[in-house]
């Protein structure tokens, strides 16, 4: 999540630019593997099995954010549920909104 965050916030970072970065940093680990074809995906090693990611469109949906509008209807509700999702702790404005990335880790 955090080179997720990382690479979001780099206005060159691309899927590319992070897939080269989750490689470098985690090749070596137990539960991630390179493809070793070449390609735009990783392999995370689940209980269940591995799973293979395709990493076209990660930093996009990383970026995207609730808008404000949705924000506020969101953290109003009646639903206590609903409110816990997106608690008024998250940033609205100000910097930078936070990333899918940050409210997952939140």
């Amino acid at each position: 999540m955090a080179l997720l965050d990382e690479e979001s916030r780099f206005p060159k970072g691309t899927d590319e630019t992070l897939l080269d970065k989750l490689h470098k940093q985690h090749e070596k680990q137990e539960y991630y593997e390179k493809p070793k074809t070449k390609g735009k995906n990783f392999v995370v090693k689940h209980y269940a099995g591995n799973v293979s990611y395709e990493s076209a469109g990660f930093l996009e949906k990383n970026r995207d954010t609730l808008g404000t509008d949705m924000l506020i209807a969101v953290q109003t509700s009646t639903d206590e549920m609903i409110r816990s999702l997106f608690p008024d702790s998250v940033e609205v404005g100000g910097r930078r909104p936070a990333t899918v990335g940050s409210q997952f880790r939140v």
